[in-house]
């Protein structure tokens, strides 16, 4: 009976540990965070350039000088920019 209480307290205690980590704050990291704010100035520029079947070109390029633009070098390659991109763009279809 004692063991029975032991290992159900030991799971109580496992449960409780198990939900605190789930249910802690999601910090974004700096690079996303920034990659986002790049792929919105890149989108706001290719709405004012492009045309409708051009946008993703003109915002990918934009994105492309501004990565370059911040320290000489590039930091997130073109598949990174393409995706973030995209789901700026789906979010404003919306």
């Amino acid at each position: 009976m004692e063991h029975l209480v032991l290992v159900l307290l030991c799971l109580n205690s496992l449960l409780l540990v198990s939900l605190a980590i789930q249910l802690r704050p999601v910090k974004v990291s700096p690079r996303v965070s920034r990659r986002e704010r790049l792929a919105e100035v890149a989108c706001d520029y290719a709405e004012q350039v492009g045309k409708k079947g051009e946008k993703l070109p003109h915002a990918l390029e934009a994105f492309r000088r501004l990565d370059i633009a911040d320290n000489g070098r590039r930091d997130y390659n073109d598949a990174e920019a393409r995706i973030a991109i995209e789901s700026v763009l789906a979010r404003r279809r919306r």
